[in-house]
């Protein structure tokens, strides 16, 4: 059965919700603790790694804010129900990233730098289905680049 497709009227209404989640994070100046998220394994380069699965709204919304430190090898792997254009900052994030944007396919379309506590929005080019926040400079380490393909289990495929 074919997945449907939202129309772009809908992808619109889903970024306007997106916006509308993250308005009452903003400002708050308590240090809060790391949202309990699913972990999974995925294949990045050759490499197994374990990261945190952002699957709804609230998570996605929330993403890595408020965290002083990650492990060199830890990420956040970040599921969108369709293909779309979300833009990701660094509000209330302490710790610098990078992000590599990719198809439902597993494929990486373009890798970004993201510096802390900033509100400068980074795209994919194009519409993404997922997106996999490491440490800044991770993927350029690990030779990662736009056309590579990043082996993503099943249960990944499933966000709300």
């Amino acid at each position: 059965m074919k997945p449907l497709r939202a129309s772009p009227l809908h992808r619109q209404a889903g970024v306007a919700l997106l916006l509308l989640a993250l308005a009452p994070l903003h400002g708050c100046g308590r240090a809060e603790a790391p949202q309990s998220l699913p972990r999974m394994e995925i294949q990045v380069a050759g490499r197994r790694i374990e990261v945190e699965v952002a699957l709804t709204p609230a998570q996605r919304a929330k993403g890595m804010m408020h965290r002083r430190k990650i492990g060199p090898d830890e990420g956040m792997l970040f599921v969108f129900p369709y293909d779309a254009r979300i833009p990701f900052y660094m509000r209330n994030t302490y710790v610098p990233l990078s992000i590599a944007f990719l198809t439902s396919g597993g494929v990486v379309l373009n890798i970004e730098e993201m510096k802390p506590l900033t509100e400068h929005y980074h795209h994919p080019l194009v519409e993404c289905r997922y997106a996999l926040e490491m440490p800044a400079g991770w993927f350029a380490r690990h030779q990662v680049k736009p056309g590579d393909r990043i082996l993503l289990p099943p249960e990944a495929r499933t966000a709300e």
